[in-house]
């Protein structure tokens, strides 16, 4: 966990000054050595949709409330998933994956 805790700190770093598509990179590298560590689902998420990737924020904000299930930022995560799932390019998606 001490190396993820490394990658998540330098991905904050880097997110910090405007190198985004790194911090990213560097989250990924955080999840890969930890996946439960919810704290760096949750900042690529950010991160993502600071991107305008939406899709691709879904699945962090998604990972993030399974592994943090109550709190403030888990009611952030969750209005997140819902802001995504309404926009109109995601909803036929959302939609045919249900049925």
């Amino acid at each position: 966990m001490l190396y993820a805790l490394a990658y998540f700190d330098l991905g904050n770093v880097l997110d910090e000054t405007g190198r985004v598509e790194e911090a990213i990179n560097t989250y990924k590298t955080a999840i890969q050595l930890a996946p439960t560590y919810a704290d760096a689902r949750y900042n690529i998420a950010l991160a993502y949709e600071k991107m305008r990737e939406p899709r691709k924020a879904l699945q962090h904000w998604r990972a993030y409330v399974k592994l943090d299930t109550t709190g403030p930022w888990t009611v952030h995560a969750k209005h997140q998933i819902q802001r995504i799932l309404q926009s109109d390019s995601l909803k036929l998606v959302h939609s045919r994956k249900a049925n």
